[in-house]
């Protein structure tokens, strides 16, 4: 979590936990200093647990776009010579995004793959590649898929 964000979340927690314990007739000075480090954690966690929420959302969103050729669960096509990205690490498989993002793969006119997957990633932003690198990494990189 970034620190500006949990600067916020953390004056969130002691505004709401002051409103609470005053709610109930507690002595906010006394109770809170107790209780705090308990709230900002309990609200920091479910801020986290939110994010991460919409990073899958996002990531799967994006991947929708993937999907046609590398497979729902990312299993790859050999017919359409897509590779497999479920099970690769996310530091490959955002380099190699943003290398094709950069013109530095699928440049070469024998690269007939890549030349396919450069208009495809062109105009994710560094966010979208983020988010479907993490999405990408909770597929099951030993699906097979049934044959038809």
């Amino acid at each position: 979590m970034k620190y500006k964000t949990m600067i916020v979340v953390a004056s969130l927690a002691v505004v709401a936990g002051n409103h609470v314990l005053a709610a109930g007739g507690v002595s906010a000075n006394t109770e809170l200093n107790k209780g705090k480090e308990a709230i900002v954690e309990a609200v920091a966690e479910q801020v986290e647990a939110t994010a991460i929420e919409v990073v899958l959302e996002r990531g799967a969103e994006v991947f929708d776009l993937c999907s046609g050729c590398h497979g729902d669960q990312a299993e790859g096509s050999e017919d359409l010579g897509a590779p497999k990205l479920a099970g690769q690490h996310g530091w490959y498989l955002s380099r190699q995004l943003n290398n094709f993002r950069a013109e530095i793969r699928g440049a070469h006119d024998d690269d007939e793959y890549g030349s396919i997957m450069q208009p495809m990633v062109a105009d994710l932003e560094d966010q979208e590649i983020k988010d479907v690198v993490v999405y990408i990494g909770t597929l099951d990189a030993n699906f097979v898929p049934e044959d038809d």
